[in-house]
């Protein structure tokens, strides 16, 4: 019973953990996206294989800031950026996998990009 109480409450810090650092991301990245505000722009640039543009474009539809939420949208740009190697992408589709964010949960998947995040030395994962 303890060593159930320990592991919901191990758990609970470690995505909301996750979430602070995604959002401590996203709003970093959201001002370039929010200040510009040119989405077609963006996503002209994410269509030519710009990965900071394809993350970018994730983060705006992953929060909704600057065009509406749609996660299935935001994973997409964030794989098309993670596919290239570009870490903060990773890190990010980790979070989508760990929380199900556009589709089922994936613990295992949601590791797998945390772990080639932090191998590039990207300090949040």
């Amino acid at each position: 019973m303890k060593k159930n109480i320990l592991m919901m409450v191990f758990t609970v810090i470690v995505l909301f953990g996750g979430v602070i650092a995604w959002l401590y991301h996203s709003n970093d990245s959201l001002e370039n996206v929010s200040a510009n505000s040119d989405i077609a722009h963006l996503t002209k640039l994410a269509e030519q294989g710009d990965m900071k543009a394809q993350t970018d474009l994730g983060l705006a539809y992953g929060s909704g800031n600057s065009i509406p939420q749609d996660y299935t949208k935001a994973m997409y740009w964030y794989n098309q950026a993670a596919k290239q190697g570009y870490a903060p992408a990773q890190f990010n589709l980790g979070l989508f996998y760990e929380n199900g964010w556009g589709g089922s949960r994936d613990l295992q998947l949601a590791k797998e990009f945390y772990r080639k995040a932090a191998n590039q030395g990207f300090t949040n994962a």
